[in-house]
């Protein structure tokens, strides 16, 4: 099994290290910085092969090629070696480029021609490596799959859709970011009014009581029959922030959602009942905006 790096940061430096360890006869990677001393040391301490341009990367004719590079770069990078690609290669980007440019980058670049697995690593590389939890989508998964599980690679097929992986990465992105966000606002007040402690061991209590699809069913349903009172006290809220000196962000987006939930007569909808689960209330949603949009 032969391998093919385009970037060697911190992506392609650990599951270099990883899979080289498990088995992986060759890894050949391709960095901008790859004249650079700490490239070298980094690539030469984990046996990978360095090389000077992307399309050397291809030349040992890898098995396997992965983009692992930023975002913004993940076009290019493609377009770099997309005439250089062999028959039978198995094309994986790992980076973090919306679907949108991933499904561009299979359809313009590949041609729709070539395997191709849009990879969302859903884990630490420090902790786990090449082990890391990964979603994947595509055309290509099965091969991946296939080629790469016996080097212990921990891969979830999610679909054939191009871009569905990456879609669940971001979209869990909303909340596992902005939970940390929100506590950021929670603890700072908390902090100053010297109830740390209490605060955290209140919310630790709420979310512990219940599995968490029942704390997320509780919390989406109970609000779309509260949300209006809701709106006021977030203002009290908001008030208490600006007593302490705190900017109120994410209680003033908090603030800005209810509105938006009060807006849509949830409480009508269910005739003042909560609903028995949360999809019922996201459908009602999406089925008003879907609805707005048609008398645009």
């Amino acid at each position: 099994m032969k391998i093919g790096f385009i970037g060697f940061g911190e992506v392609g430096y650990e599951m270099s290290k990883g899979l080289l360890e498990d088995g992986v006869k060759e890894v050949f990677a391709y960095d901008p910085l790859y004249d650079q001393d700490f490239v070298k040391e980094k690539a030469n301490s984990v046996g990978v092969k360095l090389v000077s341009s992307p399309e050397r990367v291809l030349q040992p004719e890898v098995d396997v090629v992965i983009v692992a590079v930023p975002a913004h770069h993940a076009y290019n990078a493609w377009d770099n070696i997309y005439k250089h690609l062999n028959d039978n290669i198995l094309c994986i980007d790992v980076s973090t480029a919306s679907a949108k440019v991933k499904t561009e980058i299979y359809e313009k670049l590949l041609n729709k021609e070539k395997k191709f697995v849009d990879a969302a690593l859903m884990g630490p590389l420090q902790v786990h490596k090449h082990r890391v939890p990964i979603i994947a989508s595509g055309d290509g998964v099965d091969l991946f799959i296939k080629l790469m599980g016996p080097y212990n690679m921990n891969i979830e097929k999610v679909s054939e859709v191009l871009g569905d992986a990456t879609n669940i990465k971001f979209t869990r992105s909303i909340f596992m970011k902005g939970v940390s966000a929100l506590l950021f606002e929670v603890l700072e007040l908390a902090q100053d009014l010297n109830i740390g402690d209490r605060v955290v061991n209140s919310i630790s209590a709420t979310i512990d009581e219940k599995p968490f699809e029942e704390i997320i069913n509780r919390l989406i349903t109970g609000t779309a029959i509260h949300s209006e009172r809701r709106v006021i006290e977030m203002e009290n809220v908001i008030n208490l922030l600006d007593e302490n000196n705190k900017m109120p962000v994410m209680t003033n987006a908090t603030k800005q959602k209810l509105i938006s939930l009060t807006e849509h007569e949830l409480k009508n909808k269910f005739d003042n009942q909560t609903p028995e689960d949360w999809k019922l209330v996201i459908e009602k949603i999406n089925k008003k905006v879907c609805e707005e949009n048609e008398s645009v």
